[in-house]
């Protein structure tokens, strides 16, 4: 894949396009969630090599996802069932979860 240089967005929308770019930069599909038929639901699954989805929730740096909230039980609940899901708020969290998740060797965990 080629170098591509970035600086870190602030706002979740330009994060999320720069995440995007990144992942379909490197042949990975990407989808989005209709988040606003279904509340709570991540923003975008990345469809990783080896039939693993990487499902994320893309915050404004610095933000988290509230505890206790109908978001943070999806989240929790993906997690539970085996799928490679997170919350990021900045283009590096992105890039070393999605690399560790790439580099990991089998299907889900």
């Amino acid at each position: 894949p080629k170098p591509m240089a970035v600086v870190v967005p602030v706002q979740e929308s330009a994060l999320e396009r720069a995440c995007v770019a990144w992942a379909r930069d490197r042949g990975i599909l990407v989808t989005k969630n209709d988040t606003r038929a279904n509340a709570g639901v991540p923003d975008r699954v990345f469809w990783l090599p080896g039939g693993r989805p990487l499902v994320v929730e893309f915050k404004r740096e610095g933000e988290a996802v509230k505890p206790g909230s109908v978001q943070e039980g999806i989240l929790h609940h993906l997690v539970r069932e085996g799928y490679y899901a997170a919350a990021v708020d900045t283009f590096e969290e992105f890039v070393a979860y999605a690399t560790a998740m790439i580099n990991r060797k089998g299907g889900r965990r």
